[in-house]
């Protein structure tokens, strides 16, 4: 499944796989590339950003600064003041929001519009699905007092809800002389 977003000159791109995602982010500096694996993101440290065109303050600036040399110049009011203005002003009002997820590989960018929530709810699903897979089962090999710990851990995560905590919990405590002490 591939989701694309886009807000001004700023794109991403997510291609969900069964392991991890493709993941491609572009702005004004580039472009980025990369495959992260499910098992690498933080999303239990996502944090909002909001990302101005510094573009827009540089040349709304550099437009007001020419157009008052111009007009002192000519002793005209210059159009360069009226376009660098209309440029701070456009700067000051636009804006990309962006919820920003953590992984081991660098910051996914996750733009905030009409496919953010589709993008974090999958996000979320195929994370879920990888801790499951990986350390969903009981590890007897382990005290119990451990995997009681990576249970909790996994509810305080949300990714086990409080009736599978409980499940996990019964299953244990009816196998506890099963667990290594």
């Amino acid at each position: 499944m591939e989701i694309k977003q886009s807000s001004f000159s700023n794109k991403t791109s997510f291609r969900f796989e069964s392991d991890g995602f493709a993941y491609m982010q572009k702005d004004q500096s580039g472009t980025r590339n990369s495959y992260i694996r499910y098992g690498d993101v933080l999303l239990n440290q996502r944090f909002d950003l909001e990302v101005k065109s510094e573009y827009l303050r540089n040349v709304g600036l550099l437009w007001l600064i020419l157009g008052t040399v111009l007009t002192v110049l000519n002793g005209a009011i210059s159009i360069w003041l009226y376009i660098g203005g209309a440029c701070l002003l456009v700067y000051r009002f636009v804006s990309t929001k962006y919820s920003v997820v953590p992984s081991t590989q660098g910051n996914i960018l996750i733009i905030c519009d009409s496919a953010h929530d589709q993008v974090m709810s999958m996000l979320s699903k195929k994370l879920n699905d990888h801790v499951l897979t990986e350390f969903g089962e009981i590890d007897f090999e382990r005290s119990f007092e451990e995997e009681r710990k990576k249970y909790k851990t996994m509810l305080e995560r949300g990714i086990i809800g409080e009736p599978q905590f409980n499940e996990y919990l019964e299953k244990m405590e009816a196998n506890k002389d099963k667990f290594k002490n």
